[in-house]
């Protein structure tokens, strides 16, 4: 909190944040090589040390996702640490923020082919380790790998001239794993993996197609999610985007799910629509209106609302952004894309 108030931010909720970037600034001109930030993280560390709770983790995270650069490569040597945290915690936003500083610290001081390894390490993991939270935890470290790596590479930063993430087999991989847990019986694997897929699609597309040719005949309907009808059952065959939207609406449908699970998957349908022009954008937000219409649920009509924000707004909107280095903008200077507004409007 006297950080955050050092430099000025009005929103001291966990980074990062609509203000991480001003954070950032702060750091660069009047913290770096001091000693008052040396003794800060000195402190820090040995609070990790001694007890690695969500206060001094979300402090550490502040610094090293702000600076990464100037950070990373002093850290490494927390790497195994950060790992076993995110792997054998049982408190959700332990083995979260543990994995974020994992990613941001290893996107940053490995090269490709290590980092590659890494997913496919995680990816895995997901697959076969039979602790819960182990799952969970691995999940949100490969999700983070990707998503800092799909964010460097906008800047020529990782993969290479040509580098495209829809075309990244790691990449693919993890999200096939995501997928497959969005029907999961456990409850735990079902949010976490609506968790990360919000964060990877405000980033990028998936790499996956937009649909089937049996799902192409859905899309023509008046309700191609099938919300609220009997027969509501997920198509079979090849995965593609829609699939994804299919099973996060499935989500929201089951009874047994508790609230803020639906909530997070409706802010993911919403988000999937700000990573890329989303060719079935309409499609989603026919279906928000069914669920709407039918919903009794006070928070749920909340979060569609928001969530149909995300989809008018579409890649124009403040969600498609590095949330550690860019501003949220306002009016004009939101707009990335006009052809892309043109089509949002018409939604």
């Amino acid at each position: 909190m006297c950080l955050n108030r050092d430099a000025n931010l009005r929103d001291c909720s966990n980074h990062p944040n609509a203000t991480s970037p001003i954070l950032a600034k702060y750091f660069q001109e009047n913290l770096l090589e001091t000693e008052a930030l040396d003794r800060y993280l000195t402190m820090i560390t040995s609070l990790l040390n001694g007890s690695p709770g969500l206060m001094p983790l979300t402090c550490f995270l502040d610094i090293v996702g702000c600076v990464p650069s100037k950070m990373a490569e002093k850290y490494t040597g927390l790497l195994p640490f950060m790992k076993n945290l995110f792997a054998t915690s049982t408190k959700e936003d332990i083995r979260e923020t543990s994995a974020a500083i994992y990613a941001i610290i290893s996107v940053h001081t490995k090269n490709k082919a290590d980092i590659e390894m890494e997913i496919k390490e995680c990816v895995a993991q997901c697959r076969s380790n039979k602790s819960l939270e182990s799952q969970c935890g691995y999940i949100m470290a490969f999700t983070h790998l990707c998503e800092r790596c799909i964010v460097l590479s906008r800047r020529g930063k990782f993969g290479g001239k040509g580098f495209n993430p829809r075309s990244w087999e790691p990449f693919k991989e993890g999200v096939l794993c995501l997928v497959n847990f969005l029907s999961h019986a456990q409850t735990l694997l079902v949010s976490t993996s609506c968790t990360a897929i919000s964060i990877l699609v405000r980033c990028s597309a998936l790499p996956l197609p937009n649909s089937s040719p049996n799902q192409d005949s859905l899309m023509v309907s008046e309700n191609p999610f099938k919300i609220n009808q009997s027969d509501s059952a997920i198509s079979e065959g090849e995965v593609t985007k829609f699939s994804v939207a299919e099973r996060l609406f499935k989500i929201v449908g089951n009874a047994k799910i508790p609230s803020k699970v639906k909530e997070r998957s409706l802010y993911t349908l919403g988000l999937m629509c700000t990573g890329e022009r989303l060719v079935f954008s309409k499609q989603i937000v026919r279906g928000f209106l069914q669920m709407a219409k039918d919903s009794k649920e006070f928070e749920i009509h909340l979060q569609i609302g928001e969530s149909l924000v995300l989809c008018v707004e579409g890649i124009n909107s403040n969600e498609n952004r590095d949330l550690w280095t860019e501003l949220p903008k306002e009016g004009e200077a939101k707009i990335k894309d006009i052809e892309a507004q043109k089509e949002n409007d018409d939604l």
